[in-house]
């Protein structure tokens, strides 16, 4: 029993904490920057957010402007990614996480 213990590794409150959070790395090819709170920015591929969401698969969709920069980056792959200003978002550091949970990305410190 007592070397099960030894195994376990305990969280507490001594763990570090990252200082700042990057949400463009797990998605460096993506083609769409989110843009939160003018200070955060979330790298996506659009398609995880078209399947997660109603409102983003509309908003890229061809009937809105966002969807329609879309289609002009995908058919040009030289383009930088579009970017998408969220200011009614509140948290950009969970939005990140979302983001980054929609694109199963496991290595999280939360």
């Amino acid at each position: 029993m007592d070397e099960l213990q030894a195994k376990r590794q305990k969280v507490g409150e001594d763990d570090p904490i990252p200082a700042s959070q990057d949400f463009e790395s797990f998605a460096p090819d993506g083609v769409v920057v989110f843009i939160v709170n003018e200070t955060t920015r979330v790298r996506m591929h659009s398609i995880f957010m078209k399947l997660a969401s109603p409102v983003f698969a509309s908003m890229l969709g061809p009937k809105f402007r966002e969807g329609q920069a879309l289609v002009n980056t995908s058919t040009n792959a030289n383009d930088s990614p579009i970017e998408i200003a969220l200011p009614e978002e509140q948290d950009a550091v969970c939005f990140g996480w979302i983001c980054r949970a929609l694109h199963c990305q496991a290595d999280t410190t939360i």
